[in-house]
């Protein structure tokens, strides 16, 4: 059951160097959409794959069947979690092709009793990923979004020290230098994350609506940032309902993350480090998608 909600609008990040622009401008228009996100704040099952926190409609899953709800993170929960375990300098050394790191990564979200998830978008999935490209802005631009975190890290912490409140440490935030991240990321290929979430089945990864404009159909308007745990936004209720799309981050899926990759690390604060990082990665890559109008919408508990 989901618990009473309350969600408050802040104002526009006013950074980013994106494509992706919020046509609503009033504060009138964003709390009647920080309304409607309260009202379609639905409960997860444990067992869901993760989804991105990608705006558009859902078309089905890579397996042909309707998708369900499902806890958002930039990309999915692998790509999130590999992002965090890169920037940590995690992943054993001995661990170099992209495909066996993905792979990694994925076995210790399974280890935790996490289900790998994520999408693609119609126009890559009807051409079979011909272009290279999955749709995913996570994936397909990381090492962007890497240089990104770096180039801009004083608003990356700052919303980072926002979204953690109290638990934001300063000496956490010191990642894997971007010169080592470029190297080991100039050969990225966007598509071996398709490959890898598939392994299991095909209802991990989601196909999204796509029009063939500049940015593929994205008109987010918000950010929401969820911190009741269990839940996420129902989008596509959302876009039925309204016509408005938003970017959903589950920030207490994030901490479920940071536990995933903080097993088996001695460090007394590997999961916080985990958390800062995971949360640094949703930050820079609105910060490479979209162009600062959207505005926060915090989801808490009353």
């Amino acid at each position: 059951m989901v618990p009473r909600l309350q969600a408050q609008v802040g104002e526009a990040f006013g950074a980013g160097s994106g494509a992706i622009h919020a046509s609503l401008e009033s504060a009138e228009e964003y709390a009647e959409l920080a309304h409607n996100v309260e009202a379609h704040i639905v409960a997860v099952s444990a067992s869901a794959p993760s989804s991105c926190i990608d705006g558009r409609g859902a078309v089905s899953c890579m397996d042909g069947e309707p998708t369900e709800a499902r806890p958002g993170v930039a990309g999915g929960c692998l790509i999130s979690a590999y992002a965090a375990a890169e920037l940590m300098g995690i992943i054993p050394a001995e661990i170099e092709s992209q495909q066996d790191k993905l792979r990694y990564v994925h076995g210790v979200l399974s280890a935790a009793g996490l289900v790998s998830g994520g999408h693609c978008d119609k126009d890559n999935a009807d051409t079979g990923f011909a272009a290279g490209g999955t749709g995913c802005g996570a994936n397909d631009r990381l090492p962007e979004i890497f240089h990104n975190l770096h180039e801009s890290k004083q608003i990356v912490d700052s919303l980072t020290s926002v979204l953690m409140g109290e638990a934001y440490q300063e000496g956490l935030t010191q990642y894997q230098d971007e010169q080592t991240l470029a190297t080991r990321h100039a050969d990225w290929s966007k598509t071996v994350f398709i490959d890898e979430l598939g392994t299991e089945t095909g209802h991990n990864v989601e196909i999204l609506a796509s029009e063939h404009t500049p940015t593929h159909g994205h008109a987010e308007q918000a950010v929401v940032f969820n911190f009741v745990e269990n839940t996420t936004v129902d989008r596509d209720a959302l876009i039925e309902s309204t016509g408005l799309q938003v970017f959903d981050v589950d920030v207490w899926y994030l901490r479920k993350l940071a536990g995933a990759l903080a097993r088996g690390i001695t460090d007394a604060d590997a999961e916080e480090r985990a958390m800062h990082a995971l949360v640094a990665y949703q930050a820079a890559t609105y910060l490479t998608l979209c162009d600062g109008s959207q505005r926060p919408i915090i989801v808490t508990a009353t």
